[in-house]
Parts: C-alpha cells; sequence; structure tokens
C-alpha cells in the first residue's frame, strides 16, 4: 500500500513525499498541489476512513495518505488554489457545511456508491478508534441544511464549482464568434453562454458539430421559436422530406432543414443555439438553471431526477423545477445510473453537466468572481430580457471564513 504525505516545511513550502517501499519522491510548491488534488480525487477513491493523530489527519483506503498540520497544509494548499483559478481544483479544502474538511468526504455526500447504487456512507474513526458509521438520510439531512447557511437568500445561483480556464479552448470557440452571436442574436440566447455550453461539449472547438447536436435526435420534431430578428414566430422542422408537411392558417412560418443542410457549420451552430432556445421556453419555463441540464440530459431524465430530490428534501416539484437557483441537480443524478453486463456503473450524460458548463470562464466571464446570462422570450406579444446571476459556492463559502 502506498504512502503519501503532505505538509508544509520549514520554509513555507508545501510539501508531498511518496514513499514506495525504500524510495522516497518529493515535490515542492505548486507540483505539491497539483499532486494533492490528483491522488485525492482518483476515480477509485471515493471516501476515506479518517483517523485524527493530534494536529494532523491520516485518511485510509487503497492508499494512507497523511496530511501533516492539517489547518496548516489546508491553508497553503487554498492559497495556491487562490493563484492558480485556471486549474480544476473541486473542492479539495473546504466541505459544504462550512468547516474546513477533505474535499473528498464532502463531496462524498453526492458521489454514487458504485456497489449500492446509494450515496455511500462516511466512516469515521475517531482517537479512540470507534467507528462512526453516519446514515444517509443523516447525511442527507445535514448537507440540506448546512445549504441555508452558506448560501444567501439574494437571488443568485450558487454553483459548488469553481473557474477553470482554458486559453487554447477559449481561442478555439473563439473562431466561431459569428456564427455564435449571429444564431443567438437571431434565437434570443446569451452568447456567452452558448459559448460556455459549446466549450464543455466540444472538448476543443474545432469540432464540425461544436454544440453536438444530433440530427436523429430532433428530426420530424415541429420546433417552433420566436425569431428575434424577424420579430415573429416560426416552425423549424429537421426533415429530409418537406412534402408531408402543409402550411396551415394561422400557423407559423415553416422552416426544413434537411440532413444535408445540417451538414453547414452555421446551420449546426444555429441549430444548437435554435435547440437550447425551444427548451428554455418550452421545458425549463424559462428556469435557465434547469435548461442548460435539460441540454445534457433530455426531460425524461431530468423529470426523475427533479422527482428523486423533490423527495428527499421535501420540497415540492412544481416549486423545485420554477426555482433557478436550485443547482444541487448533480447530487440525485444517481437515480440514473445502470450497471452494464460487467457491473460497471453508466452514467446517464454527464452528470454534473452544469457545474462543468458554468465554470467554463473567459477573460470577461468568471464563475469565482459571478457570472450573469441574459435569456431574452416573448410573453403576451412582448419581446422581453431575464437575466441570472451565477457565482461559485465554493468562493462566496471561503471569502466569508477569510
Amino acid at each position: 500500500m502506498k504512502n503519501y504525505e503532505f505538509y508544509v516545511d520549514d520554509n513555507n513550502k508545501l510539501v508531498y513525499i511518496e514513499v514506495d517501499d525504500d524510495k522516497h519522491k518529493r515535490l515542492y510548491g505548486e507540483s505539491a498541489y497539483k499532486m494533492f488534488d490528483k491522488v485525492m480525487h482518483a476515480d477509485n477513491r471515493k471516501y476515506f476512513k479518517v483517523r485524527t493523530e493530534g494536529n494532523d489527519k491520516v485518511l485510509t483506503k487503497d492508499v494512507v495518505i497523511t496530511i501533516k498540520d492539517y489547518n496548516t497544509t489546508m491553508s497553503k494548499i487554498y492559497e495556491f488554489k487562490k493563484k492558480d483559478l485556471k486549474n480544476y481544483f473541486t473542492k479539495a479544502a473546504v466541505g459544504l457545511a462550512g468547516v474546513v474538511t477533505i474535499g473528498v468526504i464532502a463531496t462524498s455526500l453526492i458521489k454514487l456508491d458504485e456497489k449500492a447504487h446509494i450515496l455511500p456512507d462516511i466512516e469515521t474513526i475517531q482517537e479512540d478508534d470507534s467507528v462512526e458509521i453516519i446514515p444517509l438520510e443523516q447525511e442527507i439531512d445535514e448537507y440540506v441544511e448546512s445549504l441555508s447557511k452558506v448560501i444567501p437568500d439574494d437571488g443568485i445561483a450558487y454553483v459548488d464549482a469553481v473557474a477553470r480556464y482554458d486559453e487554447k479552448l477559449d481561442y478555439n470557440i473563439s473562431l466561431h464568434d459569428s456564427d455564435i452571436e449571429k444564431a443567438c442574436n437571431k434565437w434570443g440566447v446569451d452568447p456567452k453562454l452558448m459559448k460556455d455550453i459549446f466549450k464543455q461539449e466540444s472538448h476543443g472547438g474545432d469540432a464540425k458539430n461544436i454544440g453536438q447536436v444530433q440530427y436523429q435526435s430532433w428530426d420530424e420534431e415541429k420546433l417552433v421559436c420566436y425569431n428575434f430578428e424577424k420579430h415573429k414566430y416560426q416552425t423549424i422542422v429537421l426533415t429530409n422530406d418537406s412534402s408531408k408537411y402543409k402550411q396551415k392558417e394561422g400557423e407559423p412560418e415553416y422552416v426544413f432543414i434537411s440532413q444535408e443542410e445540417f451538414k453547414n457549420p452555421y446551420t449546426e451552430t444555429s441549430t444548437s443555439v435554435l435547440v437550447f432556445s425551444y427548451i428554455y421556453n418550452n421545458y425549463a419555463n424559462k428556469n435557465l438553471t434547469r435548461a442548460i441540464t435539460i441540454y445534457n440530459q433530455g426531460i425524461v431524465a431530468a423529470d426523475k431526477v427533479e422527482n428523486e430530490q423533490s423527495r428527499v428534501e421535501g420540497i415540492p416539484y412544481e416549486e423545485l423545477i420554477n426555482d433557478e437557483t436550485n443547482t444541487r441537480y448533480s447530487k440525485y443524478t444517481y437515480v440514473l445510473d445502470e450497471k452494464d453486463e460487467s457491473g460497471n456503473i453508466k452514467h446517464h450524460g454527464d452528470p454534473e453537466y452544469l457545474e462543468h458548463v458554468l465554470s467554463q470562464s473567459s477573460p470577461t466571464s468568471d464563475l469565482d468572481e459571478g457570472k450573469e446570462y441574459t435569456m431574452r422570450y416573448v410573453e403576451n406579444g412582448i419581446e422581453k430580457e431575464k437575466t441570472t446571476k451565477y457565482q461559485s459556492l465554493y468562493v462566496k463559502e471561503m471569502a466569508s471564513r477569510y
């Protein structure tokens, strides 16, 4: 079993040591910080047993991780986080309840135990070596209660993620700026939001279909959306046979997109924006947070997750789906997971899609500082706008402590 140690030396430098038999690997500073994140968030490490030894904490699972002088070391790690918002840190230093803790333990509340298909219990070894098993329902109750302590009722949607910035990815998406701006102006979607979605979907931005909308998923469906350039509704249909659609009196103008036309880069981009606008106005009832999730998960899956969230948190379903500050969707996506023939867990879409999209950053839009998206819609024949504000819950909570 490998042994890892993290501590702050006499020169105030963060140090990482890997002890493998008689060999010692040692890293300092930022390299040690990056190794901490890597070691703590390995795929097979969902939760640990934790033992307190004086000022140290020892974590045990398939490895042994010792964090010496725990509070000092975790404060040093957070200093690196503040200096390097370009990297994922994924909650390695602070739990949602507002106390310093180990990230994997805080996040174990929202991780799926692959064998049991439930949120895993946390095994905490106390100093007297007695083992306390915290029941699942108690964990959920504590998590939900902690939200009211951390999240102010100020209309901002706080997201359990931190900003990440990829300069190359930002540049690659910028190559599509003209198409994105044009399509967003047409369908009433904030271009900053679509760029964040495209960054998450394309993973590079140079793909032909940066929105990853699949033609066959929407073919023959009538997408009635408002065209803000022409100031009227249109019915867009993805079809290879437009002859079977007859315009009826009073119906919005039909616009057809064949599979061949869909191959055009602008048409693909515009269709992705169109689909998001359709989801926002029809499936999500102008709840932007929910629309982002549905874009990846689909309406049927979203309903199933939200019903589970409603059951667990005791919040009426209708109230939940209309609450734009409800960013807790990913905590309940375990209800969608399935096992393959080998017994491995298969996730439906991206369980943390909302967090991944909103954490996308650019020089002018940063989740840690707070970001805004403005959507356009029509109500009673009048064109209106609605702005939604998002900010990192992690940064908000840390700001209240330092």
